[in-house]
């Protein structure tokens, strides 16, 4: 009998969450809150929103053309101060944020500073370490660095002004 009462005392505080757990009255409908409208956001790609990020990209084009220059008029031993700017730079633009539309332009300027760095840095290491000790590859990590700034002027016209 004790079993009995203890399953039916079981049973009916089941029973009582079961039915207390089972929803909410309805809000009256004054009270509902609104179903939030989608807006429409502005085009990122739009060529008045994406003026921003082509002058940023055009500011680190040009800071990098200037190192390169200075690069160009500095004995091999020592470039290592301006390959340490032209690394800077590149993080500089690692951080720009993005839209989708102007990805390749961006990835084709970070190709092209990367595989640069990597040719000074080439020319830098041949005269500290030595040109029999490193393997040829200079030349042709700077022609790559060549087609890249072509490839990133494609891309960069593509944006537009």
């Amino acid at each position: 009998m004790k079993i009995n009462n203890i399953r039916l005392m079981v049973y009916g505080v089941l029973l009582a969450l079961t039915l207390s757990c089972c929803g909410e009255a309805p809000l009256p409908a004054e009270t509902q809150l609104p179903i939030p409208v989608e807006t429409q956001l502005p085009n990122p790609c739009a060529s008045e929103d994406i003026s921003e990020l082509i002058a940023a990209m055009d500011d680190t084009a040009k800071q990098f053309e200037d190192t390169v220059i200075l690069a160009e008029n500095t004995s091999p031993e020592n470039l290592e101060t301006i390959i340490k700017e032209m690394q800077a730079i590149e993080k500089e633009l690692e951080i720009i944020d993005t839209p989708s539309c102007a990805l390749r332009a961006k990835a084709a300027l970070e190709n092209y500073i990367f595989s640069k760095t990597q040719c000074y840095f080439d020319i830098y290491a041949v005269e500290i370490v030595g040109e029999n000790s490193l393997p040829e590859r200079n030349s042709d990590v700077c022609s790559l660095a060549l087609d890249q700034l072509e490839y990133y002027k494609v891309q960069r016209e593509a944006l537009g002004d």
